[in-house]
């Protein structure tokens, strides 16, 4: 059933592209459109209808290269934007920091925030803070950070937030797609969970075929 279902939801996928597709090629077509567009779907078509025939490229071929990003931006990928959100919440524990006596903080001084405590903070995160629940953003940060959004700062907040924020979450939606839709993943039975807290989280025991932690089955 599952096989079925994920079978079909491919193929509406594609069926959907392919009319999107058509779409801006009429109005190219048409003269309705000076050129097929500069953004990366332009460029596709492009590539479509050069008249090169190596360089040329099928309606398939284009159609394919489109699905991981029709498939970021389904709301059936929430599941990934909630991993996004946990994996750039959790990070290195640090150490509580008192200004002695006062909080004033002289002209041209650094000030700088330690977001890694707040992404721990019982009181904004609850009890469980530091368990892996991406569910906990299934209602937004608003509602996972107990109506304190000041608490979750993996790019920043306010005018100045990172320019980044968009990019790399959607970049990091399309790459974990395109390597779930080919490969699957199961720890050793020997790992031991030993990860190392710096700006991310990232395992002491790196990878290796002597001492492997991680098994990747490919699934084409």
């Amino acid at each position: 059933m599952t096989s079925n279902w994920t079978g079909l939801r491919k193929k509406y996928a594609i069926d959907s592209i392919k009319r999107i597709v058509k779409k801006r090629e009429d109005k190219a077509m048409n003269g309705e459109e000076e050129s097929f567009g500069s953004d990366f779907l332009g460029l596709l078509l492009k590539a479509h209808h050069d008249t090169n025939d190596i360089q040329r490229i099928s309606v398939d071929d284009l159609a394919d290269e489109c699905k991981s990003f029709y498939f970021v931006r389904q709301e059936n990928t929430v599941s990934v934007t909630r991993r996004v959100e946990k994996d750039v919440r959790l990070g290195k524990l640090i150490v509580p920091f008192i200004i002695p006596s006062s909080d004033y903080i002289p002209a041209k001084v650094e000030l700088i925030i330690p977001s890694l405590a707040l992404h721990h903070e019982p009181e904004s995160w609850g009890q469980d803070a530091q368990l892996f629940k991406p569910e906990r953003f299934s209602d937004g940060v608003a509602k996972a950070t107990n109506n304190n959004i000041a608490t979750f700062l993996p790019f920043g907040m306010g005018p100045r937030i990172c320019v980044g924020l968009n990019f790399a979450t959607i970049e990091a939606k399309i790459a974990l797609s395109m390597i779930l839709q080919r490969y699957s993943f199961t720890l050793s039975p020997g790992y031991v969970h030993m990860p190392l807290k710096h700006m991310t989280l990232s395992p002491q025991h790196a990878w290796s075929s002597s001492n492997a932690t991680l098994t990747v089955n490919c699934e084409d």
